[in-house]
This record gives structure tokens, C-alpha cells and sequence, in this order.
């Protein structure tokens, strides 16, 4: 009696979204590769199987895009920063016993006394804000001021940051238009009875209708499951070793 090899079982809902998209796509791969008809699969299925790959990739560009925008919070948190150090530093300069300390001052107060707001404006007029600030504050009547206060490397920095913040956030808008927002866990599941499906009718096609295609594909897909969990398990030990540590 010949033996049947039955295709493992994996638990699809365990894996990260970049680990699910690849396992798919791999899945994807192995099917083309065996043939649809030799593994009885539609090709309305395997079509809607493919598009839904795509759209599992596209939803890696929105976690990109989360990322950008918790990065640009990190950089406005440190343009506050410095914008709250030198308006004081300005401020605090008006009374300095040390006339030409108190001159610097007086003048640079005066220069961004317009700019006494800045912090609370909405997110892109600040930014244009803090470039005419900085312009204000190197103009060639200035620079004296700055270097006798000795601040005049915090404002390149602030000037750096906000270079970066402007171009990371003309990023983040084009990223938003190009991407359409993606159900994940939705998908997923749509997915996941799809991935049943086709898998279902390989198995049933290397049983009832036995071809080398079909053959190979089961053992290529029990190869690809076992290290896709294999991989999936480094990865949960590393994080608890990780996490292990942070705890120490």
C-alpha cells in the first residue's frame, strides 16, 4: 500500500505580517511552479490568492509610514527642546549684569520676540516658523550674539532638525497618497480561507489524481512550513532573551 503524505498543518495566525507575506509568497511561487492544473486549483482562486499578496505587501508601506510619523514626533519633541532653551536663554539674557552678555541678548530677544509662539502653531506653519527664525537669528547683524551667548551650535542643530523633519514629512504625504489603507486583519482572514482552499485541492489532487508535480509540491510545502515555524521559533527565542535582559 502507498503511503500518503499529507501536507502539514500550520498555524498561519501566529506569524508577523512580514513572516505571513513571505510564506505566501513562497506558497505562491511553489503553486506556479507545480501548475494549477496539476494541483486542480481555479484560477479565479489563485488569482484573488495573488492579489491578496499584493495588498499584504502594500500594507508594509503603512507600517513604514507609522514609523515615520512616530519619528517625527521624536524630531519635534527635540525642536521643542531647543526652541524652548534659546527663547529662554534670550529671555534670561535681558537681565545679565555682564553688558555685552546683556546686549547679545536684548538683540536676539528682540529678533524672535515674534516667534514667542512658535511651539504651539500647527505642525507645518511651525516649520516654516522655525526657518524664519533661524534666518532671523544668522543674519550677519547676528552672528555676534549668537557666538558670545555661545548658542550658535544649537541653532544649527535646530536648523538640522528641521531640514530632516520638513523632508521626512513631504515623504510621509507622498507614501499616504500611494498607499491605500489596508484592512490587515481582514485581509488576513479572507487569506487564510483562501491559503485552506488551495492547499485542500493540492492535496486532494496528489491523492486522487498523483502527478511528480503534485507530489513535489506537497514536499516542497511541508519544507516551506517547516522553516517558516523553525524561523517563526528563533525569533520568539531571541525576543525572550531580549526581553530577558531588559528586565536584568
Amino acid at each position: 500500500m502507498e503511503m500518503i503524505l499529507k501536507i502539514k498543518e500550520v498555524n498561519l495566525g501566529k506569524f508577523n505580517n512580514a513572516e505571513y507575506t513571505q510564506f505566501l509568497s513562497f506558497t505562491k511561487e511553489l503553486i506556479e511552479k507545480a501548475g494549477l492544473e496539476q494541483l486542480g486549483i481555479a484560477d479565479t482562486a489563485f488569482e484573488q490568492f495573488k492579489s491578496n499578496i499584493e495588498l499584504l505587501t502594500d500594507a508594509a508601506h503603512q507600517s513604514r509610514i507609522s514609523s515615520e510619523t512616530k519619528e517625527l514626533s521624536e524630531i519635534d519633541k527635540q525642536r521643542n527642546e531647543i526652541l524652548a532653551f534659546l527663547l529662554m536663554n534670550f529671555r534670561s539674557e535681558l537681565k545679565n549684569p555682564i553688558e555685552k552678555r546683556r546686549k547679545a541678548g536684548t538683540e536676539l530677544y528682540n529678533a524672535t520676540k515674534p516667534y514667542s509662539k512658535i511651539k504651539s502653531l500647527p505642525i507645518r506653519q511651525k516649520t516654516q516658523n522655525i526657518e524664519g527664525l533661524i534666518t532671523d537669528l544668522t543674519k550677519e547683524a547676528n552672528l555676534p550674539h549668537l557666538n558670545t551667548l555661545g548658542i550658535k551650535e544649537a541653532v544649527e542643530k535646530l536648523n538640522a532638525l528641521n531640514v530632516k523633519y520638513k523632508k521626512l514629512l513631504a515623504n510621509r504625504a507622498d507614501s499616504q497618497i500611494s498607499v491605500p489603507q489596508i484592512r490587515i486583519g481582514q485581509l488576513r482572514k479572507e487569506t487564510n480561507q483562501i491559503y485552506d482552499y488551495l492547499i485542500t485541492k493540492a492535496f486532494v489532487s496528489s491523492v486522487a489524481s498523483p502527478s511528480e508535480e503534485n507530489k513535489t509540491f506537497v514536499h516542497s510545502i511541508n519544507k516551506l512550513i517547516t522553516d517558516t515555524t523553525i524561523a517563526y521559533k528563533l525569533r520568539q527565542g531571541q525576543k525572550v532573551r531580549k526581553d530577558g535582559m531588559n528586565t536584568n
